[in-house]
């Protein structure tokens, strides 16, 4: 199957959006959508001219996992040290900004919920790296691309070869006692049950009960409370119709939490 990326030429897109097969972004610059689409997902963003809802109504496509630590040099060592130290395939780039942005190369995969796997994952495996920007909709600077604000350009700085990431394999089980149905339950299933819940909408009449589920599973997990509140955050804002005020929301998350 053949994989399409969005493109722009800036960070705000203009017009209908631009579908390329990935072998036509070489000497591009501008932008290209964190996952790719697949032949219905393309279709679908070709007929209606937008991409929003796309990562609840079709698996997306990935095999990079790209990591944004403008903000945090110390975690970018890190991250830049434990990928030497298990062999694996990664790019370091200067962005023409403050920071640098990592590409790692991984087993292709295709998967409903694809971006809040990688939240997950990122934020387990790189502490401090960005994950606001594994949305299903989001964009990454292509290399070659010159920085509006410092007109620097984005641009290797160092490849190590190693080996390909298999980022499933990186899914502790580890059973944890919980109380749905008295039974323990490994964190493979709760990792499942919140990236299946990250990537559904919600309607007025059960917001808050979807919250309070969202924020339960997230405590199970043993997930850093700003790192759910950034999470529920963005589920509000992508697939809750209305979204819920930030107060009331803050209000369920802690309730969950104690």
């Amino acid at each position: 199957m053949k994989y399409l990326y969005e493109y722009r030429s800036t960070s705000v897109r203009k017009g209908a959006p631009i579908l390329l097969p990935k072998e036509e972004f070489q000497g591009l610059s501008g932008f290209i959508s964190m996952f790719g689409f697949t032949e219905d997902a393309a279709k679908y963003i070709q007929d209606t001219g937008a991409t929003r809802g796309i990562g609840k109504l079709f698996e997306l496509y990935a095999d990079t996992l790209k990591l944004d630590f403008d903000d945090a040099p110390d975690a970018e060592k890190r991250a830049l040290g434990w990928l030497k130290e298990n062999g694996i395939n990664h790019k370091l780039y200067r962005t023409g900004n403050r920071g640098h942005h990592i590409h790692i190369d991984i087993e292709p995969m295709e998967m409903r919920g694809l971006a809040a796997f990688f939240s997950s994952v990122v934020a387990s495996l790189f502490p401090g790296a960005d994950i606001k920007i594994y949305k299903p909709t989001g964009i990454i600077r292509l290399p070659g691309t010159y920085h509006a604000k410092t007109g620097g350009k984005m641009e290797l700085v160092e490849e190590y070869k190693g080996s390909v990431m298999n980022l499933l394999s990186y899914r502790r089980k580890i059973p944890v006692p919980i109380a749905r149905n008295h039974e323990p339950v490994d964190k493979e299933q709760l990792d499942y049950w919140l990236t299946r819940d990250l990537n559904r909408s919600v309607g007025k009449g059960d917001r808050n009960t979807h919250i309070f589920s969202l924020a339960s599973t997230a405590q199970k997990l043993n997930l850093d409370y700003n790192l759910a509140v950034e999470l529920i955050s963005n589920w509000n804002q992508a697939y809750c119709s209305p979204p819920v005020r930030g107060g009331e929301m803050m209000a369920t998350i802690r309730s969950a939490y104690k």
